[in-house]
């Protein structure tokens, strides 16, 4: 999930450069769910944007992330991808499997 967030972030950062997007900020976590036999079925991604960013162009950075990061490409089509702006990252299942917490860091 850490290289699919970050190659999510890499995707965005550059189209920002691309469209001239005034991106001033990014956070990006990833989260996977799994089926009730153990295997991934879908992948959430939340996703703050911070600079002077119209709706659309939010929304734009969403999509085009979605369909064009290469590392996401390699994912199996069977995984649901989705996109979902926030304004401040929290974790989505903090199902910690160690006593520390400290794989939800």
């Amino acid at each position: 999930m850490i290289g699919l967030s970050s190659c999510s972030a890499i995707t965005m950062t550059r189209y920002a450069k691309e469209q001239n997007y005034s991106l001033t900020g990014l956070e990006v976590h990833a989260e996977g769910r799994l089926n009730e036999q153990g295997d991934i079925e879908a992948i959430t991604f939340q996703v703050t944007l911070e600079g002077d960013l119209s709706p659309e162009q939010k929304a734009d950075f969403l999509e085009y992330t979605k369909v064009n990061c290469k590392l996401l490409c390699t994912v199996s089509p069977d995984i649901a991808i989705s996109y979902e702006e926030v304004k401040e990252l929290k974790m989505m299942n903090a199902n910690c499997s160690l006593e520390d917490g400290s794989c939800c860091v």
